[in-house]
């Protein structure tokens, strides 16, 4: 068996940027802040909603793993999105961090010094 690295690559993008949109991100809040007990768990890890969203890459084409046998490239595809959505989230969110724009009084110390570092402020497109 053998991997596709451009596959790779592609499969932790789709899974990690699907697993920010439905259960982090802001303008998706409404939904993911009243989530049920299940699923809000299932939300709030990113190697849990990978085996998932690995299954469904599979089904839509992205096939990380050459497997003589189907059933095994399916199951293992889940099983290299459960390791490759958190790596690829964790890009995601420092790229976030680092691109953050702070008004002023973000930058005075009106918001705790510790949501700006672990990118928990929302950062603020460009004032025109």
């Amino acid at each position: 068996m053998t991997i596709d690295l451009h596959q790779l690559f592609v499969l932790g993008i789709l899974t990690s940027a699907i697993h920010w949109l439905a259960g982090r991100s802001e303008i998706a809040r409404p939904l993911w802040s009243r989530a049920p007990g299940w699923l809000d768990r299932l939300l709030r890890c990113p190697a849990c909603t990978g085996w998932w969203l690995g299954l469904l890459a599979w089904f839509a084409g992205v096939h990380v793993w050459a497997a003589p046998f189907r059933a095994v490239e399916v199951v293992l595809n889940g099983v290299t999105a459960v390791f490759v959505t958190p790596v690829f989230e964790g890009a995601i969110l420092w790229g976030l961090r680092e691109t953050a724009i702070l008004s002023d009084e973000d930058r005075s110390g009106s918001v705790d010094p510790a949501l700006v570092e672990s990118g928990e402020v929302t950062p603020r497109p460009p004032q025109v």
